[in-house]
C-alpha cells in the first residue's frame, strides 16, 4: 500500500549562507653590509599567494509562470537571493504548466535535470519520490523544518514512514467574482453577490445577452473559470474518492452535480457554450476581464489579474455559492504546490538552501503580491493586505483536495465523461458509471504492483 496522508485543511528560518573570501600578502627582502662580519644563513620567506576565489555555484529551477502578472514577483525573489548569495546564483526557466511533468520526468531519465522544480501538484510529490524522480530530503536537513509549515501541508509531502520528498510552498482558495457594472445594467444590486446555486441561475438570466442566435455576454456557467466538476462536487458535499483505494466517482451526489452542470450547458446550447468559451484566453483576453462574463469562480490570485489587466473594472468578491447558501469546510477547494529536488541534481545542498528560501522568505513576498496562501506559518504574521486577509479568512471554508496516489490520472477518465454528458451523448449516471469502472481498474492495477 502506498503510504500517504489525506486531509482537508485550513489554507502557512530565514536561511543564511556563507561567503568565501580570500586574503593576500607579500615577502620582505634582506640587504648587504660593507662592514666585514660573519655571514648568517639567509632565511627565505615563503611567498604568499592570494587564495583563488571559488566560482559561484549556478543552480537552475523550473516553474510555469511567464505572464506580466507573475514575472515581476519571480524576478524580485530571484534577484534578492542572487544579491545576497554571490556564492549560489539562481536562474529561472519557464516550462508550460501542461508540459511540466513530462519534461521533468524526461530530464531525470536523461540525467540532466534542473536543480529544483516547483511541482504542479503537492499531492503527487510523494508519488514522484517513490518512483525515483524526486529526492528524499531528510539527509539535507528537511526534518528540522517540520514545525515551520502548517501540519497538513507538511503531511502532503511526507509518507507514513517519514520520508520527505518536497517542501510545501503555497495553497489557494477560491471566490466568486462579479462585475458590478453589469449587475447595475441588469437591474441587480451591485452590492449583493449570489449566495446559493439558485441565485446564480436567476442572476445569470438577467445578465445573459444575445444578438440573435449569438451569445455576446454570458451571465455564468459552472465550467467557466477555475472550479471544475470536482470543485462543484466538493461544494455540494460530495467526494470523488473516499480514500486512496476507494473511488466514488458515480455516487448519487456526483451524478446530481453533473446533471446540474448539464442544465447550465443546455441553457445556452453546447455549441454556443463551447464557441463562447473558446473565443477567449488568459490574462487580458479573459472573458471576465473583457467584461463579457458576469460572474466567475476564480482563485484569490485572480484579483491581481484584474488589477493588472483591467484596473478600472468594478467588481465584487463573495464566497463561492453553495446549494443551500451555507458555507462549510469544502465550500471552496484548494490544490497546492511544493518544491522538489530532482534526482540527479548536480548541486543538491545549494538547491536545498534555495528551496528553503523559496518556501519561507520568498513565500511571504509571493503571498503579499500574488495572494496565494503560504504553507510557511510565519507568513500570516507579516502580511496585512486586505486581499490576503480575505484569503486567510476563507481558508476555514477551503478543503485541500488530494490526488489519490493509486490513480493520480483519474481526471483523464472523469473529464471525458463530463464532456460526453455535456454533448448529450450519455446520461450523467452512465458516464460516471463508466469512469468509475475505468478508475477501479487503475486502482486495482496499481495496488497489485505495490
Amino acid at each position: 500500500m502506498i503510504g500517504r496522508k489525506v486531509t482537508a485543511v485550513f489554507l502557512a528560518s530565514l536561511l543564511a549562507a556563507t561567503l568565501l573570501a580570500g586574503c593576500g600578502g607579500g615577502a620582505k627582502k634582506g640587504g648587504e653590509s660593507t662592514t666585514p662580519q660573519t655571514q648568517q644563513p639567509t632565511q627565505q620567506q615563503p611567498q604568499q599567494t592570494e587564495t583563488p576565489k571559488a566560482e559561484p555555484v549556478s543552480i537552475e529551477f523550473w516553474g510555469w509562470w511567464s505572464s506580466e502578472t507573475r514575472m515581476p514577483t519571480i524576478n524580485k525573489i530571484v534577484d534578492k537571493w542572487n544579491s545576497e548569495h554571490p556564492d549560489i546564483q539562481v536562474t529561472y526557466t519557464f516550462v508550460p504548466f501542461g508540459e511540466m511533468n513530462t519534461k521533468y520526468l524526461a530530464s531525470v531519465a536523461g540525467g540532466n535535470p534542473p536543480d529544483m522544480v516547483v511541482s504542479p501538484d503537492i499531492f503527487t510529490s510523494i508519488q514522484r519520490g517513490e518512483n525515483g524522480q524526486a529526492m528524499e530530503l531528510s539527509s539535507l536537513g528537511a526534518l528540522d523544518l517540520k514545525d515551520l509549515y502548517y501540519p497538513n501541508f507538511w503531511d502532503a509531502v511526507t509518507t507514513d514512514d517519514g520520508k520527505i520528498y518536497a517542501l510545501p510552498w503555497v495553497g489557494e482558495t477560491k471566490f466568486l467574482y462579479y462585475n458590478k457594472q453589469l449587475f447595475r445594467e441588469a437591474g441587480l444590486d451591485p452590492e449583493k453577490g449570489p449566495v446559493t446555486w439558485d441565485d446564480l441561475w436567476t442572476m445569470a438570466e438577467k445578465l445573459d445577452k444575445w444578438e440573435g442566435s449569438k451569445l455576446v455576454q454570458m451571465g455564468f456557467h459552472p465550467l467557466m473559470g477555475n472550479f471544475g466538476f470536482q470543485g462543484w462536487v466538493w461544494n455540494a458535499g460530495g467526494l470523488l474518492f473516499q480514500n486512496d483505494e476507494t473511488p466514488t466517482i458515480n455516487a448519487d451526489k456526483n451524478v446530481e452535480v453533473l446533471e446540474w452542470i448539464k442544465k447550465w450547458t443546455d441553457r445556452y446550447g453546447y455549441d454556443v457554450f463551447s464557441a463562447f468559451k473558446g473565443s477567449f484566453g488568459e490574462g487580458p483576453q479573459d472573458p471576465f476581464i473583457q467584461g463579457r462574463l458576469g460572474m466567475v469562480v476564480e482563485t484569490a490570485t485572480f484579483e491581481k489579474e484584474i488589477k493588472t489587466n483591467a484596473p478600472t473594472l468594478e467588481y465584487g468578491v463573495v464566497p463561492v455559492p453553495t446549494p443551500d447558501g451555507k458555507q462549510h469546510q469544502n465550500a471552496s477547494y484548494s490544490g497546492g504546490f511544493s518544491v522538489e529536488l530532482p534526482v540527479g541534481s548536480k548541486h543538491p545542498q545549494q538547491a536545498f538552501e534555495f528551496a528553503k528560501y523559496w518556501t519561507q522568505e520568498a513565500a511571504v513576498i509571493w503571498a503579499q503580491e500574488q495572494n496565494d496562501f503560504p504553507a510557511y506559518t510565519k507568513a500570516v504574521e507579516t502580511i496585512t493586505t486586505p486581499e490576503f486577509k480575505r484569503a486567510a479568512d476563507n481558508m476555514q471554508y477551503t478543503g485541500l483536495i488530494p490526488v489519490p496516489l493509486t490513480a493520480s490520472n483519474y481526471l483523464d477518465f472523469v473529464n471525458p465523461a463530463v464532456d460526453e454528458v455535456l454533448m448529450g451523448n450519455m446520461s450523467a449516471k452512465a458516464a460516471l458509471d463508466q469512469a468509475q469502472s475505468q478508475i477501479e481498474d487503475v486502482v486495482a492495477e496499481n495496488l497489485a504492483g505495490n
